[in-house]
């Protein structure tokens, strides 16, 4: 089946997310929903929740730095 390599890496930007390494993270839910969306799969929907949550988590990351960076 030509979808399950697109799940595998889901779950390895799953697994980068929990680990912090967001790049890495982004890069993978982008490969995986590159390969639902030319196959039109409703899978397309997970992964854009999986990347709309990885933006939150940096956008967050983003904030804090510059509160440590505004009180140095």
């Amino acid at each position: 089946n030509h979808i399950e390599p697109a799940r595998v890496l889901i779950q390895l930007g799953y697994l980068s997310f929990m680990e912090n390494n967001l790049e890495q993270s982004e890069q993978y839910f982008r490969q995986a929903l590159e390969a639902f969306q030319a196959c039109n799969h409703t899978d397309s929907s997970l992964v854009l929740e999986k990347l709309a949550n990885l933006y939150l988590k940096k956008s967050k990351f983003s904030e804090e730095s510059m509160r440590i960076a505004e009180s140095q």
